[in-house]
């Protein structure tokens, strides 16, 4: 990166198949974007088919679309689309370059289940060094373009791969530690997701959290954001 030039810095939404979320995430996102002179992309379209099974919808590794992006932008924040941005959040370009910025969740009651993940893509693909906790959602990642390369995929070998029940996550978590670069938690108000909404932690999402990630099927999930958007109108208005 050329330090004598501004950096160009994106948000990149992927929405493969999920564009009725795009209703309630892309105004505040707009809205953050103008507000911090950060590009906005939205990837509707894709290349790639994928399978849908019982087991997994493959669909989830369109994520790894955002590789391309990295030849136009220095620095990219990727976001599922059923996201909802606090307008007043602040600035997360504004962290040090050089790092991968996530949130941690294998936490509370689903400590257990992630470090499982954790052990069984490492027998899979091979160890990583002092990795035995830290495992991320993959739905909110900020990186530079010197991390382009955990979103580089083979389309046609994924499902050879015991990857486990969240397999692109895992795959993503696994690359990025295999690569060894620094990965830094920025705790549930980066990503909150309904792991945050248990015991043992005790956070209002809407007055604490500045991505509010309404991962995974849930019910009412729409309504959820719908709900939230009302509430930080107030803000923009």
């Amino acid at each position: 990166m050329n330090s004598t030039l501004p950096s160009k810095n994106a948000i990149v939404v992927i929405s493969i198949g999920r564009d009725h979320h795009l209703q309630w995430s892309l105004p505040y996102l707009k809205y953050y974007c103008e507000k911090h002179n950060i590009f906005l992309e939205v990837i509707t379209k894709s290349p790639w088919e994928f399978k849908i099974t019982n087991e997994y919808n493959y669909n989830t590794f369109q994520k790894y679309l955002v590789y391309e992006y990295f030849n136009q932008y220095d620095r990219i924040l990727r976001l599922d689309s059923d996201i909802i941005i606090n307008p007043n959040s602040p600035n997360f370009f504004n962290n040090p370059p050089g790092k991968i910025y996530v949130s941690f969740e294998d936490v509370g009651n689903r400590t257990s289940q992630r470090l499982q993940e954790i052990k069984n893509i490492q027998q899979e693909l091979g160890s990583v060094e002092e990795w035995n906790k830290g495992y991320f959602n993959s739905g909110v990642v900020l990186c530079d373009r010197e991390h382009k390369s955990i979103f580089e995929i083979n389309i046609d070998t994924i499902y050879d791969i015991n990857l486990g029940p969240f397999k692109e996550q895992t795959l993503l978590n696994w690359k990025a530690r295999h690569k060894n670069f620094p990965i830094i938690n920025l705790g549930p108000s980066f990503n909150f997701t309904r792991i945050f909404e248990e015991p043992p932690f005790n956070l209002d999402r809407k007055k604490e959290a500045h991505i509010i990630h309404y991962a995974g099927p849930q019910n009412g999930k729409i309504s959820k954001m719908e709900e939230d958007f009302n509430y930080f109108k107030k803000y923009i208005t």
